[in-house]
C-alpha cells in the first residue's frame, strides 16, 4: 500500500511535527496521532513489530494494563464511566508500542527541538497577556495566561520542558557561552512562568524532575 512511500522518514516528520504540536492544540496533536498510528497498522512488517513489542517488558506492562481496565469492565458499576477510562487508556494499548517502533535516537534531538520552540511560543504568549500587552485570547486570561491549553494541562508539559533545558545546562559540556546563557535564561523564565499560571501538578512536577537532575548530577 505504501510502496512508493518512504515510512521512516515520514514517521519521523509526523514526530516532529506531533512534538510541535502538543503545547499548541490537543486536535492537532491528537490527528497527527491517528495518522501515525493508521499509517503504522497499515504498513506492514507486522512479524518484526510483534517481535520488538514482546521482547520488551515495560510494553508488554503497558498492554497488560490497558486489558486490566478492559476486564475491570465486567464488574463496574458504571458502564459508561468505564468505557470511558477505558477510553482515555487506549495509548497503553496502540501509541506506546507504536512509538516505541518508530522512534529513532538521531531524530530526537529534533523532537526535541521542535517541542521547545512550541514551548517558547506560548511562553512568548502568555507573557504577553501577563503584561497586558496583548488582549487574552482562547483560554487565557490576565489571571491566568494559558491561551493554548488549561493551566492543568500546561504546567506539566512545561515542567518537563524546563527538565530537559536544565538538562543541556547542567550536562551538555558542549555548550558554547552564549547557548548556556540563553539555556539558563529559558529555564528561569519557564520557571516564573508556571508560577504565575498555577497548577499543581505542574509545580509537583516540575520538584519531581528537579529531583531527578540532582540524583542524575550526584550519579
Amino acid at each position: 500500500m505504501f510502496k512508493n512511500l518512504n515510512l521512516d522518514k515520514t514517521f519521523q516528520f509526523l514526530l516532529i511535527i506531533l512534538a510541535f504540536l502538543m503545547p499548541l492544540t490537543v486536535f492537532g496533536a491528537n490527528l497527527i496521532i491517528v495518522i501515525i498510528c493508521l499509517l503504522w497498522l497499515f504498513s506492514g512488517n507486522y512479524k518484526s513489530k510483534f517481535h520488538q513489542i514482546i521482547n520488551n517488558k515495560l510494553l508488554l506492562a503497558s498492554i497488560v494494563f490497558f486489558c486490566l481496565h478492559v476486564i475491570g469492565l465486567l464488574w463496574t458499576e458504571d458502564l459508561i464511566w468505564g468505557l470511558h477510562i477505558v477510553h482515555k487508556m487506549w495509548y497503553f494499548l496502540l501509541l506506546f508500542p507504536v512509538l516505541f517502533t518508530i522512534v529513532k535516537k538521531d531524530y530526537i534531538k529534533f523532537y526535541i527541538s521542535a517541542f521547545l520552540l512550541a514551548i517558547t511560543l506560548t511562553e512568548i504568549a502568555s507573557y504577553l497577556v501577563w503584561f497586558e500587552i496583548i488582549s487574552p485570547f482562547k483560554n487565557a486570561t490576565a489571571q491566568n495566561p494559558t491561551p493554548f491549553m488549561s493551566h492543568i494541562s500546561y504546567n506539566p508539559i512545561l515542567a518537563f520542558a524546563i527538565y530537559l533545558v536544565m538538562h543541556e545546562v547542567f550536562f551538555n559540556k558542549k555548550l558554547t557561552n552564549l547557548l548556556f546563557s540563553f539555556y539558563s535564561f529559558f529555564a528561569i523564565s519557564m520557571t516564573i512562568n508556571m508560577f504565575i499560571t498555577g497548577g499543581r501538578a505542574g509545580q509537583v512536577t516540575f520538584f519531581v524532575m528537579l529531583s531527578i537532575l540532582i540524583f542524575q548530577a550526584l550519579d
